[in-house]
């Protein structure tokens, strides 16, 4: 069965919805109606960009020059911000392209991984941010 074209994300999470487009080889872009508005754009089931906002019309949004990294850093943000999201929509128009279109593309699950890293701090991290470990005895030990 082919993706939708539309629903609610409390029913169809990002998560969800990027890897039934990889999986059905969706072509177009995929806009998530949320409280971080983003769209995904997709050739062949492959994410080659992302941009804050939708409705951006079929040829995405003006973009200055950008590289691969800068693109995916900026795909992995858009995706962290949405991934967890279960209030409003998403919509996918097979005509909306980006100016990027064949410059690079990425899978989803790595961007989704990705995503997911960038959501939860790891646990180095965390650790380091309570300051180093003491080794003070019980107070009852002595």
């Amino acid at each position: 069965m082919p993706m939708m074209r539309r629903g609610p994300l409390d029913r169809y999470p990002a998560e969800s919805v990027l890897r039934q487009a990889s999986a059905h080889q969706v072509t177009g872009g995929v806009e998530f109606h949320s409280d971080a508005p983003a769209t995904f754009y997709f050739t062949n089931g492959r994410v080659y960009a992302a941009s804050a906002g939708v409705d951006l019309g079929p040829e995405g949004p003006e973009v200055a020059p950008c590289d691969e990294a800068a693109a995916r850093q900026t795909t992995v943000s858009l995706l962290a911000a949405n991934i967890d999201v279960g209030d409003g929509w998403y919509y996918h128009d097979p005509l909306t392209r980006h100016r990027w279109l064949g410059e690079w593309d990425w899978d989803a699950a790595s961007l989704i991984m990705e995503s997911r890293a960038l959501r939860s701090p790891s646990p180095s991290a965390a650790d380091s941010a309570h300051g180093p470990p003491t080794h003070e005895p019980p107070a009852d030990a002595a």
